[in-house]
């Protein structure tokens, strides 16, 4: 990431590496923190006009952020980020021998196979600018890219050589917190509480390397992953308006 040296507290920009390659649109990022100067608003302005497309994140639901970027910008709301955190992690009494965690996992058909058919929301799936089928296959790439990468982590349930559901996740190493990116139950064994096992395990693994906090976000439309999160024990943080920029 590329932080804007001018005020590190108010906004942050990035090159999107992953965005620019798979969608083929050159693709940037902004992170806004609090409140902006017009000469901020300048910065970012000609920050956002060198890329075909820019994502804007208005951290923590900012007022006058939100009303800046609806009234005097051609962004438009594409989603809202919902936020959660636990940090109440705790040691569970008894192990499942079906679950697994590694990282520098190998291609596995059926954590790819159940990536391409869950995942029903997303801030792409709301821009009509960007390639449907794209769009609706972002998780899937996002999970393939995972594979064979020693900074990225999956715990899965395996029955009989079958996965039945997966969680990737990274580590945050200067905030000791985990992220989890994805978690995933294939549609024919959801209800029968794999994915509160992952949760457990990954609360485990946690312990086990000393991070006190795990983090993860969904959208605001999604009431079930909603649910299931606080059904879990994460508490709400913050909710963030992700707006669409497109310079075409």
């Amino acid at each position: 990431m590329n932080i804007n040296n001018n005020d590190l507290l108010s906004y942050q920009t990035s090159l999107l590496e992953w965005d620019t390659k798979y969608f083929e649109v050159k693709s940037g990022r902004v992170n806004i923190n609090s409140d902006l100067s017009e000469n901020q608003k300048k910065e970012i302005n000609d920050f956002c006009s060198a890329f075909e497309f820019c994502t804007i994140v208005n951290k923590n639901n900012n007022n006058k952020i939100n009303h800046w970027l609806g009234t005097e910008s051609k962004a438009f709301l594409s989603d809202i980020n919902i936020q959660f955190e636990k940090s109440n992690l705790k040691q569970k009494a008894t192990l499942d021998s079906t679950i697994y965690l590694t990282n520098s996992l190998e291609y596995n058909e059926d954590i790819a196979n159940i990536a391409r058919n869950s995942f029903e929301f997303s801030r792409f799936f709301n821009d009509s600018n960007l390639p449907q089928l794209k769009s609706r296959n972002v998780y899937y790439q996002w999970v393939l890219s995972s594979f064979n990468q020693p900074n990225k982590y999956f715990i899965y349930q395996s029955i009989e050589d079958i996965i039945t559901g997966f969680l990737l996740f990274s580590l945050d190493e200067v905030n000791k917190a985990v992220d989890i990116e994805l978690i995933a139950v294939n549609k024919n064994t959801k209800g029968k509480g794999i994915g509160k096992k992952l949760i457990s395990k990954l609360e485990m693994y946690s312990l086990e390397i000393k991070y006190d906090k795990i983090n993860v976000g969904t959208q605001i439309k999604n009431s079930n992953a909603i649910n299931f999160y606080q059904s879990c024990g994460f508490k709400y943080i913050s909710s963030n308006p992700i707006f669409h920029l497109w310079n075409i």
